[in-house]
Formats: structure tokens, C-alpha cells, sequence
């Protein structure tokens, strides 16, 4: 057990570098597009609805609600789809190479996680500046992200695995993650829904995501029955993506 620990964890840190060093290749900005990204899509949608939210949203700048979410959401967006194609895109060392084929998913979890880090620590670094940062904040936020990981994960098992049996599923995950930023209270709140909407809203689990850390990095209060449920629905979705992965695993090689 601890040899084939030892051995995921070995392919995994291989991919990982690998693909830290070819994303990057042929980029004039390289690594720089970690942050200029986020900031680029905030300075956009700031442009275009800072007008109708009066510059500012929960007594926040529109500027940094707007980053807040978008941190978080690059992290999901890109996670989810790199995941759904990961198997995919290994097809030909798949079918050539023998190796933990759930080192595949974990690195390209882990890349993602790391441009993630790196973005929120841009976010930090502009609460302090508005002195909207606290030690407390902090504390409450790494369990949610790790809740976010777990999730995206799960997410990315199911969709990598079914997606070698039915290749339509990366261009349903494709539109599926546009449909979810327009669902998902990421450039507003869920207060500027009508209540009558929100039971609906709520089958969307990102929900559960966003509305707390608006809450945690901006009201400098957090909604404990979301947190609750983000929870056990991430362990939940983990759960089933691991059981859909190992009824696929086996013939994963073959489809390659």
C-alpha cells in the first residue's frame, strides 16, 4: 500500500512539472498570466457593472468583489474542465505506459491548485490594502477551499472517466461551466435575486461556495448551514466520482 502511495505521488509531481513547464513555453508573459488573468476579467466586468451597483457592492469596492469572485471561480472553471479532458489528453501514454492512472486528475488538480494560490494571495494582498483582512477570515476560508478541491475532484473523475466512454461530455461540461457563472453569485449576490428564486439557485452547490466567501472576505461573517452543506456535498461528489472512476478504470486503457 505504501509503495503504490509512494508511486502516485511520484507520477504525480512528474506531471505536475511537466505541465507547469509547458503551459508556460511559448508565452511572452509566462507565469505572469496567473494574475493578469483574474485581473484582467475584474477590470472588464468592473468597467461594465460598476455602473448599475453604484461602485460598490456589500460596502466593498466593485473592483475587489468582483476580483473575490473571480479568484475563486478561474480556479473552478479551469479545474473542472482540464479534469474532464485529462484522460484524454494522456491517451496515447495510457495506452503505452503502465502507471497510476489516478495520478493524472490529482496533477492536473494540483497545477490548477497552485495558479489558485497564487491568485489568492494577490486577493489578500488587496484586503490588507483595504483593510478588509483578518487572521479569522483566513481560518474559515481554507477549509471552504479545501471543500472547493474535494469537489472539483470528484467533479473531474466523473466527467474524465465518462468522457472516455462518450466524448460528448467535454463539450457538455464546456457549456455546462458557461451556464454556471451566470447561476452562481459570483459578479452579484444572492440577495439581488428575487426570493422566490433562491430554492432554485440553491441547487446549484456553487452557491453554497460564493455567497460564503463574499461572506467571509467582505461581511466578515459566514452562513453556517452553506458551509455545512458545501461540505458534505464536496465529500458526497468525491465519493462518487472515486466509485465511477474504478467501474471505468479497467477499461480506460482499452478506450485510449
Amino acid at each position: 500500500m505504501n509503495n503504490q502511495l509512494q508511486r502516485l505521488v511520484d507520477v504525480s509531481l512528474v506531471f505536475i512539472k511537466r505541465d507547469l513547464k509547458e503551459r508556460y513555453a511559448s508565452s511572452i508573459l509566462g507565469p505572469l498570466w496567473i494574475i493578469l488573468y483574474p485581473l484582467l476579467l475584474m477590470g472588464v466586468v468592473t468597467a461594465i457593472f460598476s455602473v448599475v451597483f453604484s461602485n460598490q457592492v456589500l460596502g466593498t469596492p466593485y473592483s475587489l468583489f468582483a476580483l473575490t469572485g473571480f479568484v475563486h471561480w478561474i480556479y473552478f472553471s479551469q479545474s473542472v474542465s482540464r479534469l474532464t479532458r485529462s484522460f484524454l489528453a494522456q491517451r496515447d501514454l495510457i495506452a503505452n505506459t503502465n502507471f497510476p492512472l489516478l495520478a493524472i486528475p490529482i496533477s492536473v488538480l494540483l497545477s490548477r491548485l497552485i495558479d489558485y494560490l497564487v491568485g489568492l494571495f494577490l486577493l489578500i494582498v488587496l484586503l490588507l490594502i483595504f483593510h478588509q483582512l483578518s487572521f479569522v477570515k483566513l481560518l474559515l476560508a481554507i477549509p471552504l477551499i479545501l471543500f472547493q478541491t474535494l469537489l472539483q475532484l470528484g467533479l473531474g473523475l466523473i466527467f474524465a472517466s465518462l468522457n472516455m466512454v462518450w466524448r460528448d461530455i467535454q463539450y457538455l461540461v464546456e457549456v455546462g461551466i458557461q451556464i454556471l457563472f451566470y447561476v452562481t453569485p459570483i459578479i452579484y449576490v444572492l440577495e439581488m435575486v428575487p426570493v422566490r428564486l433562491h430554492k432554485f439557485m440553491l441547487i446549484n452547490p456553487l452557491v453554497l461556495f460564493f455567497t460564503n466567501y463574499q461572506n467571509i472576505f467582505l461581511k466578515n461573517e459566514i452562513n453556517w448551514q452553506y458551509f455545512a452543506l458545501a461540505g458534505v456535498i464536496s465529500w458526497l461528489f468525491l465519493l462518487i466520482g472515486v466509485m465511477v472512476f474504478k467501474k471505468c478504470r479497467y477499461l480506460i486503457p482499452e478506450l485510449s
